[in-house]
């Protein structure tokens, strides 16, 4: 599985992203690909009691993407060794994969409504 750390491609920032709160506002950063800076990715204004937490929520994203990716992967695997046996698997797996490639797609900028 791949990890958080390494770019899942060359289309956004690199992870981690970090998130610096002040004065009301968050400041979203990654790396940039051609050097050690950081590069602002967003910028959040604290007119709205969501700032922070949506800045830490965009911070987390490349690392959401990461994890989203590999847990598709990992359900792919389970049916495909399980899937046979009737009533094997105790989840809706075709709703939650469904759902994985959804919010992959709009993260990629994929979707429709991306």
């Amino acid at each position: 599985m791949s990890s958080a750390r390494e770019p899942v491609d060359r289309w956004h920032s690199e992870a981690p992203w970090r998130v610096d709160t002040r004065g009301g506002e968050a400041i979203v950063r990654g790396a940039a690909h051609s050097s050690d800076r950081r590069v602002t990715v967003a910028w959040v204004n604290g007119g709205q009691p969501e700032w922070r937490g949506n800045g830490t929520l965009l911070a987390a994203a490349p690392d959401l993407l990461v994890a989203a990716e590999d847990a598709g992967k990992l359900i792919t695997e389970l049916v495909m060794r399980l899937g046979e046996f009737d009533g094997a698997l105790p989840f809706r797996h075709d709703a939650i994969r469904q759902a994985l490639d959804d919010a992959i797609a709009k993260a990629k900028g994929e979707a429709p409504d991306a």
